[in-house]
């Protein structure tokens, strides 16, 4: 009879065609859809033995029930389970609704812990945790401090009390777990109640917990049966004609140890003379437990021990389980009979289909079954194996080939239940099994390393990727090398998905010529018509066009790939394609529009992730980016703040957008300092993972606000970093394989040109680049390359074609509502956008009220108030709102006398660019000689 209640799943064939293949790892499945839970760990064991009544401990327990940790340590056997279940059964009578967790070794996975924690809260209490419930169904790898985080947010949110047991949590030693317990222990979560049972108290802040009167702990001495309770725990066995003096004799020999007890009690059935028993049962001379045992096993029929022997081996089992492994029909008859003698058999479900023996038992069963025969140890495993993996339990068939010494039968099923793993959660597990298999056999194995590969780039370990997908690569050419119509749907499919992961990791790692290319070549012979990755292939191909200012047809190619990750489930995919699709919309020049597709997958990250989760940091990033250009610079505050910039997830346009909205709305605010940090921060970030167009975006970033502050020769210096010898060496001149990385660098160079004399140099490389995007309609570079163009004419003393250059980008700006890109480019462009001002209007193409906007935004935008010069310089804090900061040091280097020459020397400046400066001041001032215009900047209070 093959029977698997207790499970919520069913079986699933052991093999598994490209057509039967589930979604694998982004689809975000509902609960029905989600891996199964084990419903054995969610309730508390039983047997058919009433529990001992001890109202001394249970009126202590009862005394602790408001406190936030009731803790049971003691060893092995002293009842520490037992007493737990009578306080579970004694909550659940007055209503209180107790969650119970079995834990294993299986738990040392804080996802797998987690999902289980969470679970069994949920049981009792639907309303709990909905952030930690749509990051735990999301189907995808989540990182483990996010999980916590979410896990103690949810707990804060529910007000209700909470009782949740964790039986043997010992058993737990993986850092990410304990973490997550301390902390909701040491939170202020009064409601929150957890009562562990442990051999110890090593992981636990009882310390901590005792200051505050939050902790009881039950020890050993108090689980210690006294003379007479031992006397009516071996009366309830059955076992009559022990006398007051025997008892106490026997309590004192085993301590008071239930377990030990309730061995001798089965040990002294059909003794005639029970002294005789007590005399030999001295302790003196061996181990109590191996005497015991060895009383115990002894006084069993043959069939009996085989089958305590043979079954030893497994963690939980049932009737069909117990066959397989055993070989045997008599399983359910067996079971039957050692809940009948209360053999140390522990029912783990209501219905007695799933069963566990005590813990103490099981070790010394198995340790003597490994004496008597070890050879038949493996030859059980493999038989547990065998029927785990038949019924679709991969972690449990993997384990078990493991421990029945057969590597390549626990390679082969790793290969089989990797997504499975993965699904479920349970990376921690599916990284220790690989850590298992030598590298020989890991490279025979492609459905693993295509599992571990998605894993490795979630989380940006890109050189463990590209590894794994060049395992995959070769063994699939050395596998089906003669390809045969049987294997060739699976062949294909395999193709398909590592074409799928090389291109994700082009992708995660920001190669955008790589990534169009693969994505094309993608979607031309795919064959599967698998929704997730045909989805976030389409959505990769709009991001690497994208970053080529191809951006035509956004609209229609972003409505039917939302449809499709909509309709395969796969709504965790949303978020990334909002993302992407909102940025290309604002490099279109788009800002409604960008600002609804970040709204949108804020929306969707909120209910899967929950608010704070790296996955809605990632929208939320990008729309404060948005609201900042809009000049909405106290909303773009309020939206990035608290939000994690460097989380290993998602594209690098949230670093981008991170760290140079943060460090712009530093400066914003006179911290320099911080801002300075945060372009350092993000330059750091770049630096570890090699994203050179982040590398592009903060070096452009730096130089401005360091050029901004007149630190110019930090500015050269920066330009000089060795981390960016490479990227300056490309061709900054727009071309066949430009991205916007090389716009930014041609960018920032162009500053530096300007500020260095080389005025020229910087309006022909502008030049070239405003040629090439204005052909593009991409309006957000348009923007940013026409009026640093601008500023180069207006160094060349070409106002007119300056002029030219302002009024593209005012028109191109007021379709999408910029502001910030003309402000943050300083005085030279609101001098400029104030002549334009004077202007006939009836012949521009933008309106009045869009420039005076533009015009007021940047009046009310201090320049910085304490601005570091060089050291031939001496300059006040002072209210520079109407006169820039290289004015204002010409004007203090020309007070003490200084030539032309010396004055462009001591900044860095050509002389022609110095006599430009004097010419702005003199028109400024009104006035035409060098002395009434310093004589007016001393009354003005702007030098001494």
């Amino acid at each position: 009879m093959n029977r698997t209640e207790g499970f919520t799943q069913t079986a699933e064939p052991p093999t598994r065609s490209a057509a039967d293949r589930p979604l694998r790892h982004a689809a975000d499945a509902p609960d029905a859809q989600r891996p199964p839970l084990l419903q054995t760990k969610l309730s508390p064991p039983s047997n058919t033995r009433k529990l001992l009544p001890r109202a001394q401990l249970q009126a202590r327990i009862a005394g602790a029930l408001t406190r936030q940790l009731l803790l049971v340590s003691a060893p092995a056997g002293y009842g520490k389970t037992s007493t737990l279940v009578q306080v579970h059964e004694c909550l659940g009578d007055q209503g209180l609704k107790p969650a119970w967790l079995s834990l294993d070794q299986e738990d040392n996975d804080f996802t797998h812990f987690l999902a289980y924690v969470v679970f069994t809260i949920r049981r009792q209490h639907p309303d709990f945790g909905h952030g930690c419930n749509a990051l735990l169904n999301s189907g995808v790898y989540v990182p483990p401090h996010v999980l916590r985080n979410t896990f103690i947010n949810d707990l804060h949110a529910y007000r209700q009390d909470i009782y949740l047991f964790l039986d043997d949590y010992h058993l737990v030693t993986a850092p990410e777990v304990l973490d997550a317990i301390n902390a909701a222990l040491t939170a202020p979560l009064e409601h929150l109640h957890l009562l562990v049972s442990s051999r110890h108290m090593d992981n636990l802040p009882v310390s901590r917990l005792r200051t505050t009167d939050a902790v009881e702990v039950i020890e050993a001495t108090d689980l210690s049966f006294s003379v007479a309770e031992a006397r009516d725990f071996i009366a309830q066995l059955s076992i009559s004609g022990l006398s007051e003096d025997q008892a106490r004799r026997l309590c004192e020999r085993t301590e008071g140890w239930a377990t030990g007890l309730q061995m001798a009690a089965i040990a002294m059935r059909g003794k005639a003379n029970l002294e005789e028993f007590l005399n030999d049962f001295s302790g003196k001379h061996r181990n109590i437990a191996d005497f015991l045992i060895d009383e115990v096993f002894a006084s069993q029929r043959p069939e009996i021990q085989d089958f305590l022997l043979q079954t030893s081996i497994l963690n939980r089992f049932n009737v069909s389980l117990c066959n397989a492994v055993t070989e045997r029909e008599d399983s359910r008859a067996m079971l039957d009979e050692l809940e009948r003698v209360n053999l140390f058999v522990f029912a783990l479900d209501a219905d007695q289909h799933w069963y566990r023996y005590h813990h103490l038992f099981a070790q010394l069963l198995r340790k003597r079954l490994q004496e008597q025969d070890p050879n038949l140890v493996s030859i059980l495993h493999l038989r547990a194996s065998e029927w785990a993996a038949l019924h679709d339990l991969g972690f449990e068939a993997v384990e078990h080939a493991f421990a029945g010494g057969d590597a390549d039968r626990a390679a082969s099923l790793l290969d089989r239940f990797s997504a499975r793993l993965f699904a479920r959660g349970q990376t921690a597990a599916l990284t220790g099994f690989t850590s298992r298999l030598s590298r020989d056999v890991l490279a025979r194995l492609p459905r693993l390393q295509l599992d571990l590969a998605w894993y490795f780039e979630l989380c940006w370990r890109f050189p463990e990727a590209q590894e794994a997908l060049n395992l995959v690569r070769t063994e699939l050419e050395r596998r089906y090398a003669e390809e045969s119509e049987h294997d060739a749907s699976e062949h294909r499919y395999l193709q398909s998905e590592l074409a799928h992961r090389e291109m994700m990791l082009a992708l995660f790692s920001d190669d955008m010529l790589t990534t169009r290319v693969k994505a094309r070549e993608w979607l031309e012979t795919d064959q599967t018509k698998e929704p997730f990755m045909r989805g976030s292939t389409g959505t990769a191909m709009l991001f690497a066009n994208r970053e080529q200012y191809k951006c035509e047809g956004t609209a229609a190619a972003a409505k039917t790939l939302s449809d499709v990750f909509r309709d395969s489930g796969a709504l965790f995919g949303i978020t990334f394609h909002e993302s992407v699709v909102g940025s290309t919309f604002f490099l279109r020049g788009d800002l409604d529009d960008a600002a609804a597709a970040f709204a949108s997958g804020r929306d969707t990250a909120r209910k899967l992730h929950g608010e704070g989760s790296p996955l809605f940091s990632m929208p939320t990033m990008l729309l404060a980016e948005v609201r900042y250009e809009q000049n909405r610079c106290d909303e773009a505050r309020q939206l990035i703040e608290g939000q994690d910039i460097a989380s290993e997830l998602g594209f690098i346009d949230k670093l981008v957008a991170g760290f140079v909205t943060r460090s712009r709305l530093a400066v914003l605010g006179g911290d320099f300092h911080d801002a300075a940090r945060l372009l350092e921060d993000g330059t750091y970030i770049a630096d570890k993972y090699g994203f050179d167009r982040l590398h592009a975006h903060l070096l452009n970033e730096r130089i401005r606000q360091l050029l901004t502050l007149g630190h110019i020769r930090e500015a050269i210096d920066v330009s000089r970093e060795p981390r960016y010898r490479a990227l300056l060496e490309e061709r900054l001149t727009p071309g066949d394989r430009t991205t916007t990385k090389h716009e930014l660098l041609a960018l920032a160079m162009a500053r530096l040109y300007l500020e260095t004399g080389r005025e020229t140099e910087a309006a022909n490389l502008l030049k070239q680049w405003h040629a090439f995007i204005s052909s593009r309609r991409c309006g957000r570079p348009l923007i940013r390359v026409s009026l640093l163009l601008a500023k180069a004419r207006l160094a060349l003393n070409d106002k007119l074609a300056a002029q030219r250059l302002a009024v593209d980008a005012l028109q191109a700006g007021e379709r999408g509502g910029f502001v910030r890109s003309f402000v943050d480019e300083g005085l030279a462009i609101m001098e400029l956008l104030r002549s334009i001002a004077s202007m006939d209007p009836s012949v521009q193409p933008f309106s009045q009220s869009y420039l005076q906007r533009l015009i007021e935004a940047g009046t009310g935008s201090k320049a910085p108030s304490d601005i570091p010069v060089t050291p031939e310089t001496t300059l006040e804090r002072i209210d520079v709102a109407n006169i820039g900061n290289r004015e204002i040091q010409i004007l203090s280097l020309g007070s003490r006398g200084m030539a032309n020459r010396d004055i462009a020397e001591t900044l860095f400046l050509a002389e022609s660019t110095v006599k430009w400066y004097w010419q702005r001041i003199f028109d400024r001032f009104e006035v035409r000689r060098r002395s009434d215009a310093i004589k007016r900047a001393r009354g003005l209070g702007w030098i001494q």
